[in-house]
This record gives structure tokens, C-alpha cells and sequence, in this order.
């Protein structure tokens, strides 16, 4: 005695159907996340923008042994970093570069140089600020 067990013909297709809307479903998903992982392939050489301002992130000007190649954006400025009138007197007309490359007029960088001890410009003509922590060294 052998029992045959069978499914109604409304039933399996049920099972087609859904199965299939879970292939279709994956396809769907394959393609999808393959079409947005594309990328723009990057330009044959990178330029930079003249208007850059994002200080460079460089050694400390006063003595270190790092020296940075000279670029349009870091070079020039001042021969070492100089704080207060110092700063002032050395810049000369260089005094609106400094202003433009972060973002203040030629007055605020003046003020900020005489009020605030800590502050120097840089060879590259960003300002920057150094502090001993009040020891001495």
C-alpha cells in the first residue's frame, strides 16, 4: 500500500510564483547596487584651485627639520613664523595675502597679531598659534 500524497495544482503554482518574485527580486537588488557603487573615474592629473584656503598641515616653522616643497600656496610669505609687529612690520604688503588665505580682512589680521601672544603667521602665510603651555623652554 503506497500512499501518494499530491499537491493541488493551485499550490504549485503558488510556489513558482514566489519563487520567481524572489529571483526577479535579487536581480533587482544585484543590479541596483551595481549601478550605484559606479564611480567618475578620477581626472588624469589633480588640479588646484588658486583660491584654495585649507592651511597645509605643516611642522611647526620654527626650527623643525621637515621642510615642505615650495608651492604657489606655502612658500614666500616670510622666512620664518613672526607674531605681533614683528609679523606686521616683515609682511609689508603681503599683509592682504595673509588676509585672504584666512578669511579676514587686512585690519582683523592686524588686530589679532598684536592682541594675541600666541599667534603667528607662518612661512606659508597661515595664521597659526603657539603656546609653551607657560613653561619654559
Amino acid at each position: 500500500m503506497t500512499e501518494i500524497t499530491e499537491r493541488p495544482i493551485g499550490a504549485r503554482a503558488i510556489v513558482v510564483a514566489v519563487i520567481a518574485i524572489v529571483i526577479v527580486a535579487g536581480l533587482i537588488i544585484a543590479v541596483a547596487s551595481m549601478a550605484g557603487s559606479r564611480t567618475t573615474p578620477p581626472a588624469a592629473e589633480p588640479t588646484t584651485s588658486a583660491t584654495e584656503t585649507t592651511p597645509p598641515a605643516d611642522a611647526d616653522d620654527e626650527g623643525d627639520d621637515v621642510k615642505q616643497s615650495p608651492t604657489p600656496m606655502t612658500s614666500g610669505v616670510l622666512p620664518k613664523a613672526l607674531g605681533g609687529q614683528a609679523a606686521i612690520d616683515a609682511l609689508g604688503d603681503k599683509i592682504t595675502l595673509v588676509a585672504s588665505r584666512n578669511g579676514k580682512s587686512v585690519d582683523e589680521v592686524k588686530e589679532l597679531l598684536l592682541r594675541d601672544e600666541t599667534a603667528r603667521v607662518s612661512t606659508g602665510g597661515f595664521i597659526k598659534y603657539v603656546d609653551d603651555f607657560g613653561g619654559e623652554s
